[in-house]
């Protein structure tokens, strides 16, 4: 089947002339004089846009005045909201990730992550060893390619750990004994 023929027919692109015309369309405030609206279309895509504005839509229109530069500091907070997020939650995943390293090192050995009988779901821990071998095999980190150039092919928990993204480390943490 042909995916193109079995879409709803999709919208032509618009330039950023025709983006700020259908702003105004839904009732925008936005300055005749103001450039600098160009310049956000430039940088922020108006789908994005477009997401941070539509429960302000009621039958196509926007509800009360609301001005454009509203919208953009809106946009400007949510991603300076983000980067302070994402900040954080990378400073509690790398000491996750050393903590239980350490752990697992000390409780079953540098590759006992390796053993089925040391996690309560076999299964599981299946679906772990696949992604911390594709978290190896496609890692460009390196530590990853001194080790594998040094030691082998198996990774010792430390290493692995390191690659493997945040949902395979819940997935582990989940699956553990103790």
């Amino acid at each position: 089947m042909d995916i193109v023929k079995s879409i709803k027919p999709i919208k032509p692109p618009t330039t950023h002339q025709q983006q700020i015309e259908l702003l105004r369309n839904y009732g925008f405030d936005i300055d005749e004089n103001d450039t600098s609206i160009m310049d956000c279309l430039r940088y922020i895509n108006y789908y994005r846009m477009k997401g941070y504005y539509l429960h302000w839509l009621r039958d196509d229109h926007i509800i009360g005045n609301v001005p454009f530069k509203k919208l953009i500091r809106i946009i400007e907070f949510d991603s300076k909201l983000k980067q302070s997020l994402l900040s954080l939650i990378l400073t509690v995943e790398v000491a996750f990730k050393s903590h239980v390293a350490y752990e697992l090192a000390h409780v079953y050995g540098p590759v006992g992550y390796h053993d089925s009988n040391n996690f309560m779901d076999a299964g599981r821990h299946a679906r772990f060893l696949e992604e911390v071998s594709n978290s190896i095999d496609n890692s460009y980190e390196i530590f990853v390619r001194h080790y594998k150039a040094k030691y082998g092919s198996i990774s010792p928990i430390w290493v692995a750990i390191e690659v493997i993204p945040f949902g395979a480390l819940s997935m582990l943490y989940k699956n553990m004994k103790e």
